[in-house]
């Protein structure tokens, strides 16, 4: 999504890559404390709808906030600069706040399936989560991208996001 702006060089990569992990740590720091202070069905898919909205509207964003970081009259010399400080900026605003909340989402199911046994609950959630992210990796690569783009990619994860939310509230949420 950064890409049309910022390209796909090293310092792209790992300022989003390193902006995705960080906003994974909070949110599962955040997350363990929700858990031990009020776990419910209610919030944790609360939380999985707030994500799913915050990735779509990034979709929507990813322009407007890219462009605030690129400079007029940019010279070569300063391309790199504009390259680190944009990228970082975009993932920043764009991916850090739907990831955090995302990573709050594993905490709060390990708390919510404790009853299961705390070792099977957290195998459990660990393995629907690597699951997922194998989805995540060969779904967008191979089909979404393709045809619709990396912000259409992002819009159907975060339709998606909203989908299991909404789900989960009807089913869970009383």
């Amino acid at each position: 999504a950064v890409q049309p702006y910022f390209g796909s060089s090293v310092y792209v990569w790992t300022n989003v890559i390193a902006v995705v992990l960080g906003a994974l740590a909070v949110g599962y720091v955040i997350g363990g404390r929700l858990a031990d202070r009020r776990p419910s069905p209610r919030l944790l898919f609360g939380l999985l709808g707030a994500g799913g909205v915050l990735a779509a509207l990034g979709a929507l964003l990813v322009t407007p906030v890219s462009r605030l970081f690129l400079g007029e009259g940019l010279d070569l010399e300063g391309v790199v600069s504009v390259l680190l400080r944009g990228s970082l900026g975009t993932a920043l605003v764009v991916f850090a706040p739907p990831i955090l909340l995302l990573g709050t989402i594993g905490p709060l199911a390990i708390r919510l399936l404790a009853h299961r046994g705390l070792g099977r609950a957290a195998g459990a959630v660990f393995a629907l989560s690597t699951v997922g992210s194998i989805v995540g990796t060969y779904l967008p690569t191979l089909w979404l991208v393709p045809h619709l783009g990396s912000r259409g990619s992002i819009l159907v994860a975060g339709s998606i996001l909203l989908a299991a939310s909404a789900g989960g509230l009807l089913v869970f949420g009383r």
